[in-house]
């Protein structure tokens, strides 16, 4: 573990020790009709993150060129799903002509 963890958990040990005192009350802006009426309310524990996919992924570790990879990266979010894509792309043409050759 490095050392910033150690000093993270530390402090949120802290945070969660502290029992808010009523004069501290007045830091916090007073929640207006909008902010309310927009408000979810949770029961429960609700999942967290993207929901899992029907379609399993492997992690694997790949050899690219560097210009290759920044190009993809510059696209910003999402450029592992955009270059798995294009894989796909790749490989689908010659997948769908062994299979026509099989029938045959």
């Amino acid at each position: 573990m490095t050392r910033n963890k150690r000093a993270i958990r530390s402090d949120l040990k802290k945070v969660d020790a502290h029992v808010i005192q009523p004069d501290e009350y007045g830091d916090a802006p007073e929640l207006t009709n909008a902010q309310v009426a927009g408000a979810t309310v949770s029961l429960g524990i609700r999942p967290r993150g993207r929901p899992k996919s029907d379609v399993r992924k492997e992690a694997i570790s790949l050899r690219v060129d560097a210009d290759v990879l920044d190009a993809f990266k510059s696209t910003g979010e999402g450029w592992q799903t955009r270059m798995n894509g294009i894989l796909r792309a790749a490989i689908l043409p010659s997948r769908k002509s062994a299979r026509k050759r099989r029938r045959a």
